[in-house]
C-alpha cells in the first residue's frame, strides 16, 4: 500500500525518472515512484530533515547521507 498519491500526473513522472532515476538505480518508472513513495511518505531514515512550508503546507525532506531531496505536496502528491 503506497504512502503517497504518487506524483501529480505521467508526465511528471516521466521527467523525473529520466533526470534522476539512474541516481537511484531504478529499472523503470514504477520502481523510481516507488523509492519516491517510500522517501516521502515513509519513516524518516536517519540523516533526513522535514518540515512544512507555511504558504502551502507542502513536506520537504532531505537526507544529508544520500543527499535525496523530495517535495511532498499537501494533497500528497509527489513533486
Amino acid at each position: 500500500m503506497p504512502f503517497t498519491n504518487g506524483f501529480v500526473d505521467q508526465a511528471s513522472l516521466m521527467d523525473h525518472f529520466s533526470q534522476h532515476g539512474w541516481d537511484f538505480n531504478a529499472a523503470d518508472e514504477q520502481e523510481y515512484q516507488a523509492l519516491a513513495d517510500r522517501f516521502l511518505g515513509g519513516s524518516k531514515a536517519p540523516g533526513t530533515d522535514e518540515c512544512t512550508r507555511f504558504r502551502n503546507g507542502d513536506i520537504i525532506r532531505y537526507n544529508h547521507l544520500t543527499e535525496e531531496f523530495g517535495v511532498l505536496r499537501a494533497r500528497a502528491e509527489t513533486r
